[in-house]
Protein backbone atom coordinates (compact mmCIF):
# COMPACT_ATOMS: atom_id res chain seq x y z
CA UNK A 1 0.00 0.00 0.00
CA UNK A 2 2.85 2.49 0.63
CA UNK A 3 4.12 1.61 -2.53
CA UNK A 4 1.08 2.34 -4.27
CA UNK A 5 1.03 5.60 -2.03
CA UNK A 6 4.53 6.78 -3.12
CA UNK A 7 3.68 5.72 -7.08
CA UNK A 8 0.70 8.08 -6.96
CA UNK A 9 2.47 11.04 -5.51
CA UNK A 10 5.38 11.00 -7.82
CA UNK A 11 2.75 10.54 -10.85
CA UNK A 12 1.10 13.56 -9.47
CA UNK A 13 4.21 15.58 -8.85
CA UNK A 14 5.18 14.87 -12.23
CA UNK A 15 1.81 15.92 -13.60
CA UNK A 16 2.03 19.24 -11.85
CA UNK A 17 5.54 19.86 -11.88
CA UNK A 18 6.38 19.32 -15.90
CA UNK A 19 5.59 22.76 -17.54
CA UNK A 20 7.24 21.87 -21.19
CA UNK A 21 5.81 25.86 -22.10
CA UNK A 22 3.84 24.29 -24.94
CA UNK A 23 0.89 25.64 -26.22
CA UNK A 24 -2.61 23.46 -26.09
CA UNK A 25 -4.41 25.37 -27.98
CA UNK A 26 -5.89 22.99 -30.66
CA UNK A 27 -8.72 21.81 -28.64
CA UNK A 28 -11.37 24.09 -26.88
CA UNK A 29 -11.71 22.79 -23.48
CA UNK A 30 -14.55 23.31 -21.38
CA UNK A 31 -13.32 24.31 -17.49
CA UNK A 32 -9.56 23.12 -18.18
CA UNK A 33 -11.09 19.77 -19.62
CA UNK A 34 -11.55 18.74 -23.40
CA UNK A 35 -15.61 19.53 -24.17
CA UNK A 36 -17.19 15.50 -23.08
CA UNK A 37 -20.03 16.06 -25.05
CA UNK A 38 -19.55 16.99 -28.50
CA UNK A 39 -21.50 15.42 -31.61
CA UNK A 40 -21.34 15.18 -35.44
CA UNK A 41 -20.60 13.91 -38.28
CA UNK A 42 -16.56 13.45 -38.87
CA UNK A 43 -16.70 14.15 -42.29
CA UNK A 44 -18.33 17.61 -42.07
CA UNK A 45 -15.72 18.82 -38.80
CA UNK A 46 -12.16 20.26 -39.37
CA UNK A 47 -9.58 18.82 -37.17
CA UNK A 48 -9.85 20.67 -34.22
CA UNK A 49 -13.97 20.28 -34.39
CA UNK A 50 -13.09 16.23 -34.74
CA UNK A 51 -10.66 15.94 -31.73
CA UNK A 52 -13.27 17.13 -29.65
CA UNK A 53 -16.37 14.74 -31.04
CA UNK A 54 -13.79 11.28 -30.79
CA UNK A 55 -12.73 12.16 -27.61
CA UNK A 56 -13.35 10.18 -25.01
CA UNK A 57 -13.79 6.42 -24.13
CA UNK A 58 -15.62 4.05 -26.22
CA UNK A 59 -17.19 0.75 -25.19
CA UNK A 60 -16.76 -1.63 -27.91
CA UNK A 61 -17.57 -4.98 -25.83
CA UNK A 62 -21.09 -5.07 -26.63
CA UNK A 63 -20.71 -3.52 -30.08
CA UNK A 64 -23.27 -4.31 -32.79
CA UNK A 65 -21.68 -4.98 -35.95
CA UNK A 66 -23.63 -4.05 -39.30
CA UNK A 67 -21.99 -6.62 -41.46
CA UNK A 68 -22.58 -9.87 -42.38
CA UNK A 69 -19.22 -11.54 -42.06
CA UNK A 70 -18.77 -13.49 -38.44
CA UNK A 71 -16.70 -12.43 -35.67
CA UNK A 72 -13.42 -13.46 -35.13
CA UNK A 73 -13.36 -16.30 -32.08
CA UNK A 74 -9.50 -14.73 -31.60
CA UNK A 75 -10.17 -11.20 -31.91
CA UNK A 76 -12.53 -8.97 -30.40
CA UNK A 77 -12.32 -5.06 -29.49
CA UNK A 78 -12.72 -3.86 -26.06
CA UNK A 79 -12.65 -0.31 -25.83
CA UNK A 80 -11.21 2.91 -28.00
CA UNK A 81 -9.61 5.76 -25.86
CA UNK A 82 -8.76 9.23 -27.69
CA UNK A 83 -7.63 12.08 -25.48
CA UNK A 84 -6.10 15.41 -27.33
CA UNK A 85 -3.01 13.32 -29.12
CA UNK A 86 -3.11 9.91 -28.49
CA UNK A 87 -5.28 6.88 -28.29
CA UNK A 88 -5.54 3.32 -26.39
CA UNK A 89 -6.99 0.55 -28.36
CA UNK A 90 -7.91 -2.63 -25.92
CA UNK A 91 -8.42 -6.02 -27.73
CA UNK A 92 -9.57 -9.22 -26.54
CA UNK A 93 -6.82 -11.77 -28.28
CA UNK A 94 -7.72 -15.42 -27.29
CA UNK A 95 -9.13 -14.72 -24.01
CA UNK A 96 -6.39 -12.57 -23.02
CA UNK A 97 -6.39 -8.39 -22.90
CA UNK A 98 -3.95 -6.90 -25.12
CA UNK A 99 -3.67 -2.73 -25.11
CA UNK A 100 -2.18 -1.06 -27.60
CA UNK A 101 -1.42 3.01 -27.93
CA UNK A 102 0.41 5.56 -30.20
CA UNK A 103 -0.64 8.27 -31.66
CA UNK A 104 -3.79 9.61 -33.99
CA UNK A 105 -3.63 11.47 -37.24
CA UNK A 106 -6.43 13.12 -38.77
CA UNK A 107 -6.28 13.27 -42.27
CA UNK A 108 -8.01 15.93 -44.04
CA UNK A 109 -9.70 16.08 -47.48
CA UNK A 110 -9.57 18.99 -49.60
CA UNK A 111 -12.29 21.22 -47.78
CA UNK A 112 -10.07 21.20 -44.59
CA UNK A 113 -12.75 18.51 -43.17
CA UNK A 114 -11.49 15.53 -41.79
CA UNK A 115 -11.76 12.76 -44.33
CA UNK A 116 -10.09 9.72 -42.07
CA UNK A 117 -8.63 9.05 -38.28
CA UNK A 118 -5.33 6.86 -38.60
CA UNK A 119 -4.09 5.01 -35.31
CA UNK A 120 -0.26 4.87 -35.22
CA UNK A 121 1.22 2.27 -33.64
CA UNK A 122 5.16 1.77 -32.95
CA UNK A 123 6.58 -2.17 -33.54
CA UNK A 124 10.54 -0.34 -32.47
CA UNK A 125 11.47 1.40 -36.02
CA UNK A 126 9.09 3.17 -37.07
CA UNK A 127 4.98 4.30 -36.51
CA UNK A 128 2.95 2.34 -38.67
CA UNK A 129 -0.90 2.68 -39.43
CA UNK A 130 -2.66 -0.26 -37.96
CA UNK A 131 -6.14 0.81 -38.26
CA UNK A 132 -7.96 3.84 -40.12
CA UNK A 133 -11.46 5.15 -39.25
CA UNK A 134 -14.16 6.39 -41.59
CA UNK A 135 -17.55 7.12 -41.44
CA UNK A 136 -17.41 7.99 -38.18
CA UNK A 137 -21.07 9.72 -37.12
CA UNK A 138 -21.37 11.29 -32.97
CA UNK A 139 -24.92 11.47 -31.67
CA UNK A 140 -26.81 12.19 -27.97
CA UNK A 141 -30.09 10.01 -27.78
CA UNK A 142 -31.33 10.51 -23.82
CA UNK A 143 -28.32 12.13 -22.61
CA UNK A 144 -26.23 9.27 -24.17
CA UNK A 145 -23.43 9.47 -26.37
CA UNK A 146 -23.01 6.67 -29.44
CA UNK A 147 -20.30 6.42 -32.23
CA UNK A 148 -20.77 4.71 -35.48
CA UNK A 149 -17.43 3.80 -37.95
CA UNK A 150 -16.05 2.08 -40.41
CA UNK A 151 -12.77 0.40 -39.10
CA UNK A 152 -9.78 -1.11 -41.65
CA UNK A 153 -7.20 -2.87 -39.84
CA UNK A 154 -3.83 -3.12 -40.73
CA UNK A 155 -1.74 -4.87 -37.82
CA UNK A 156 1.82 -6.30 -39.39
CA UNK A 157 2.46 -10.30 -39.13
CA UNK A 158 5.23 -9.46 -36.61
CA UNK A 159 2.68 -7.72 -33.99
CA UNK A 160 1.33 -10.43 -31.37
CA UNK A 161 -1.87 -9.37 -32.48
CA UNK A 162 -2.21 -9.51 -36.01
CA UNK A 163 -5.20 -12.10 -35.60
CA UNK A 164 -7.47 -8.81 -35.25
CA UNK A 165 -7.10 -8.27 -38.87
CA UNK A 166 -10.45 -9.94 -39.49
CA UNK A 167 -12.62 -7.42 -37.31
CA UNK A 168 -13.04 -4.92 -39.36
CA UNK A 169 -15.97 -3.40 -40.49
CA UNK A 170 -18.66 -1.19 -39.43
CA UNK A 171 -19.62 -0.66 -35.83
CA UNK A 172 -21.28 1.11 -33.63
CA UNK A 173 -20.10 2.37 -29.29
CA UNK A 174 -21.31 3.43 -26.48
CA UNK A 175 -19.12 6.44 -24.88
CA UNK A 176 -18.46 5.65 -21.48
CA UNK A 177 -19.43 8.58 -18.77
CA UNK A 178 -17.04 11.20 -17.61
CA UNK A 179 -15.35 10.98 -14.31
CA UNK A 180 -17.78 13.60 -12.28
CA UNK A 181 -14.31 15.29 -11.45
CA UNK A 182 -14.20 15.98 -15.15
CA UNK A 183 -17.26 17.84 -15.96
CA UNK A 184 -16.40 20.88 -12.98
CA UNK A 185 -12.20 20.85 -12.82
CA UNK A 186 -10.60 24.16 -13.13
CA UNK A 187 -7.98 24.93 -15.74
CA UNK A 188 -5.17 24.94 -13.22
CA UNK A 189 -6.79 22.08 -11.17
CA UNK A 190 -4.96 18.53 -10.62
CA UNK A 191 -7.31 16.82 -12.36
CA UNK A 192 -6.94 18.54 -15.79
CA UNK A 193 -3.19 18.81 -15.44
CA UNK A 194 -3.28 15.15 -14.87
CA UNK A 195 -5.87 14.53 -17.73
CA UNK A 196 -3.68 16.26 -19.82
CA UNK A 197 -0.33 14.55 -19.53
Amino acid sequence: MKKLLYLSAILLFTACGSDDGSVDAIVETTNGITTLDATGTVSEQTPEEAKKTIYGKWDLSNSSKSFAASKSNACAFDYLEFNDEDYIMSLLVDGETISVFGAYVLNEDAAGNVSSVELKFNLGTSDLTIATLTNIVVVETDDDLSATFDVVLSIPEEADFEACNTIQGEYTAEKEEPMAESLGAAADSNHAKLIKT
